[in-house]
Protein backbone atom coordinates (compact mmCIF):
# COMPACT_ATOMS: atom_id res chain seq x y z
CA UNK A 1 0.00 0.00 0.00
CA UNK A 2 2.61 2.24 0.84
CA UNK A 3 4.63 1.76 -2.53
CA UNK A 4 1.16 2.33 -4.35
CA UNK A 5 0.86 5.72 -2.18
CA UNK A 6 4.25 7.07 -3.72
CA UNK A 7 3.64 6.20 -7.14
CA UNK A 8 0.58 7.39 -7.26
CA UNK A 9 2.25 10.92 -5.39
CA UNK A 10 5.21 11.13 -7.52
CA UNK A 11 2.68 10.68 -10.70
CA UNK A 12 1.14 13.62 -8.77
CA UNK A 13 3.98 15.84 -8.59
CA UNK A 14 5.21 15.03 -12.20
CA UNK A 15 1.85 16.31 -13.70
CA UNK A 16 1.75 19.33 -11.68
CA UNK A 17 5.31 20.73 -12.83
CA UNK A 18 4.93 18.97 -16.16
CA UNK A 19 9.04 17.46 -15.41
CA UNK A 20 10.22 13.97 -14.32
CA UNK A 21 10.57 12.36 -11.19
CA UNK A 22 14.37 12.39 -11.85
CA UNK A 23 14.78 15.95 -12.69
CA UNK A 24 12.31 17.72 -9.49
CA UNK A 25 14.21 14.94 -7.81
CA UNK A 26 17.34 16.26 -8.52
CA UNK A 27 16.36 20.03 -8.46
CA UNK A 28 15.32 19.54 -5.03
CA UNK A 29 18.21 17.52 -3.21
CA UNK A 30 20.79 19.94 -3.99
CA UNK A 31 18.92 21.76 -0.92
CA UNK A 32 20.93 21.31 2.55
CA UNK A 33 21.20 22.05 5.76
CA UNK A 34 24.55 23.39 7.11
CA UNK A 35 25.26 23.31 11.04
CA UNK A 36 27.55 26.09 11.78
CA UNK A 37 29.41 26.46 15.61
CA UNK A 38 30.93 30.06 16.54
CA UNK A 39 31.30 31.40 20.24
CA UNK A 40 27.57 32.68 20.24
CA UNK A 41 26.45 28.99 19.84
CA UNK A 42 25.43 26.68 16.82
CA UNK A 43 23.04 27.08 14.27
CA UNK A 44 21.52 25.27 11.43
CA UNK A 45 20.60 26.92 8.07
CA UNK A 46 19.55 25.87 4.69
CA UNK A 47 21.07 26.69 1.47
CA UNK A 48 19.77 29.35 -0.54
CA UNK A 49 16.78 28.24 -2.71
CA UNK A 50 17.67 28.13 -6.41
CA UNK A 51 14.74 29.95 -8.94
CA UNK A 52 14.32 26.33 -10.31
CA UNK A 53 14.14 25.14 -6.56
CA UNK A 54 11.40 28.16 -6.02
CA UNK A 55 9.53 27.27 -9.08
CA UNK A 56 8.32 23.62 -8.23
CA UNK A 57 7.77 24.75 -4.96
CA UNK A 58 5.26 27.56 -5.62
CA UNK A 59 3.68 24.75 -8.54
CA UNK A 60 3.30 22.27 -5.71
CA UNK A 61 2.10 25.22 -3.40
CA UNK A 62 4.66 23.95 -0.84
CA UNK A 63 5.99 27.07 1.44
CA UNK A 64 10.09 27.41 1.49
CA UNK A 65 11.46 26.18 4.39
CA UNK A 66 12.77 28.85 6.75
CA UNK A 67 16.31 29.70 6.32
CA UNK A 68 17.11 29.32 9.94
CA UNK A 69 16.21 25.92 10.96
CA UNK A 70 17.89 25.18 14.84
CA UNK A 71 19.39 28.08 17.13
CA UNK A 72 21.12 27.13 19.95
CA UNK A 73 23.21 29.40 22.36
CA UNK A 74 26.51 28.32 23.72
CA UNK A 75 26.15 27.82 27.40
CA UNK A 76 28.64 30.54 28.26
CA UNK A 77 26.81 33.38 26.01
Amino acid sequence: MLCWLALLLISIIETTCDQTWTTLRGELQRLHIGVFTGPAGTFHQRTEITTAQRDILAKLDLTAPPKIVELTPSPTA
